[in-house]
């Protein structure tokens, strides 16, 4: 049986950040292909409009300065947390072991933690508003013509099914935003002069950070619930590519990845994959989309 001493405990808790460490960083990490990383330095962030630079121009005369707009687009930092106790008694009889590897799940939670919320954004883009005061997923963001006229433009192709996403995530601006304030570590309390250990005889360990997730460019990404077929894949790269600047030039969207949920896994590998595709009537074709894009399948849509 351990003595529970100061050497004892500081000991104890060198393991269990060990263990939370270990698995804090070993989660997938989709957040960091889909999201601009945005290191919060305030409970809220504005953003200014994000599709406001008209891009490069032969220089004439004076420069042409593009003010980005103040913006009311914003992300509110949200506290979340886990946490988990041991009974003195139990360290005391050192049953510890499954107390250790509750501390490492709560280590792959905490890892995991951005990919939930970044996939609880992206799943609820249909109803949630983007910085132009449309829902990010819409069929009427105002947009531009080949001319440079205003129209209405959409990146929501309507079906019955599950979503799947085309994305260009090549681009230092991205499609979706992640704000982290304070990044989840882990806090102990272990002394045997806290209230809480000498009161409850108790022994706790938790992880805390502060972080939230937006949207960014709408025009990065499509969101189609129409079956995950070839056809349906290239009306919505089609869709994608039809975007102008202001001035009325296009703006060169390359689709990277082709993003699905789990349950769409082998016809998004079979779009991406396959060397032949089924054509109407009968018979197959070579896949014009082989290897087009990277397939990202994603467990938190």
């Amino acid at each position: 049986m351990p003595e529970i001493t100061l050497p004892f405990l500081t000991s104890l808790h060198q393991g269990v950040q060990t263990s939370f460490n270990q698995y804090l960083g070993a989660a997938p990490g989709y957040y960091r292909q889909l999201c601009m990383q945005v290191d919060s330095k305030h409970r809220e962030e504005v953003y200014p409009k994000l599709d406001d630079l008209p891009g490069i121009r032969e220089w004439i005369g004076d420069r042409i300065v593009n003010m980005l707009s103040a913006g009311s687009y914003s992300i509110r930092n949200k506290k979340f947390e886990e946490t988990l106790g041991i009974e003195r008694d139990d360290v005391e009889d050192d049953a510890f072991g499954l107390f250790n590897i509750a501390i490492q799940q709560i280590g792959v939670n905490a890892g995991e933690f951005p990919d939930k919320l970044v996939g609880g954004v992206i799943a609820a883009g249909g109803t949630s508003l983007g910085h132009d005061g449309q829902y990010f997923f819409d069929t009427d963001h105002p947009s531009w013509d080949s001319t440079g006229a205003a129209v209405s433009a959409s990146n929501a192709i309507a079906g019955s099914g599950a979503a799947w996403y085309v994305l260009d995530l090549s681009k230092p601006l991205k499609p979706f935003i992640f704000q982290n304030r304070v990044p989840f570590d882990l806090v102990a309390r272990q002394s045997l002069q806290d209230p809480t250990v000498f009161e409850r005889d108790r022994f706790m360990w938790g992880t805390r950070g502060r972080c939230n997730a937006g949207y960014g460019l709408w025009h990065l990404a499509v969101r189609s619930k129409a079956d995950l077929t070839p056809a349906n894949f290239e009306a919505a790269v089609t869709l994608m590519g039809s975007r102008h600047r202001p001035d009325g030039a296009p703006i060169a969207i390359n689709r990277t990845h082709l993003m699905v949920p789990r349950s769409l896994e082998g016809a998004g590998r079979r779009i991406v994959n396959s060397e032949l595709i089924a054509v109407s009537g009968g018979g197959m074709e070579s896949n014009p989309w082989k290897g087009s894009v990277q397939l990202l399948v994603n467990d938190w849509l």
